[in-house]
């Protein structure tokens, strides 16, 4: 399914949000590099009143790096019923993407943009790709989905469908990691991770059901628990446990290439 962008975007929010980034690199004195959707409006799953999750890669001037004591490494804004607006500075970037950082290559894989510089992404993307850790991406969405299997539904016979996604979209993720091995760019939306996961048919078409609802309810609507689509997650989820255990601890050293990345892009 080809994610349509206008329908999960509303253009005059994306202006506000353009102006948002912009009194942001002017209060700070940073450039930011890359500014993208992160929550479900990039996933593919938000309702009417779902809020923007903002998130951004920025770098500040020279001299800023220059100092006995680090600073505050993360930019973020009050949080309201519209906006989580919230950015990390390119040297934790880094630092995270060594170790194959999930959200950081999430973010570069997500469908809707607010600003970018191409260079940069390309060359972060390709970072990502040389220090990409099968081990350390499965083991996040095995605890991500598995964590909200405990906390959602393990005693319930009905939840939150914004919360039955948040167990399905990691489940997804590992399922597109076993059928497409050895490509280092996992996909963020979850049309584009079920098409590449080979998802059972019958459970293809419960989540699209599921998603259909999801785009015309509140936010906080419930449903009551699909045994089919219970039976699949918690089978991909064993699934993984189990070939996780088995894959070697990674031992890649990626510290000098990060460091002439950041050299690059500082101001």
């Amino acid at each position: 399914m080809v994610f349509d962008r206008a329908k999960a975007v509303d253009s005059a929010v994306e202006a506000e949000i353009s102006k948002t980034l912009e009194k942001i690199e002017e209060k700070h004195r940073v450039k930011i590099l890359h500014a993208v959707e992160s929550g479900s409006r990039a996933w593919g799953f938000h309702s009417p009143n779902s809020d923007y999750d903002v998130r951004f890669i920025y770098v500040h001037e020279h001299d800023w790096y220059l100092t006995v004591y680090p600073g505050r490494d993360v930019i973020e804004l009050p949080i309201n019923d519209v906006y989580d607006v919230s950015g990390w500075d390119l040297r934790k970037t880094l630092h995270l993407a060594m170790k194959s950082n999930a959200v950081v290559m999430e973010w570069l894989q997500s469908p809707i943009i607010y600003k970018t510089v191409p260079d940069f992404t390309d060359q972060l993307l390709s970072f990502c790709g040389r220090s990409f850790q099968t081990k350390a991406l499965m083991y996040h969405y095995i605890n991500l989905g598995s964590r909200q299997i405990d906390q959602a539904w393990r005693t319930s016979d009905t939840t939150e469908i914004k919360k039955y996604f948040y167990m399905i979209r990691p489940a997804m993720a590992l399922r597109w990691m076993a059928n497409n091995r050895g490509v280092k760019q996992v996909p963020m939306n979850i049309d584009a991770l079920m098409d590449g996961g080979n998802v059972p048919k019958g459970v293809c078409a419960i989540m699209h059901d599921l998603i259909a609802q999801k785009h015309e309810c509140e936010e906080k609507a419930v449903t009551k628990r699909i045994h089919e689509l219970d039976d699949f997650l918690l089978d991909t989820y064993e699934a993984a446990e189990r070939k996780v255990a088995e894959l070697p601890s990674p031992e890649k050293q990626m510290e000098a290439s990060a460091n002439d990345i950041l050299r690059q892009w500082v101001f």
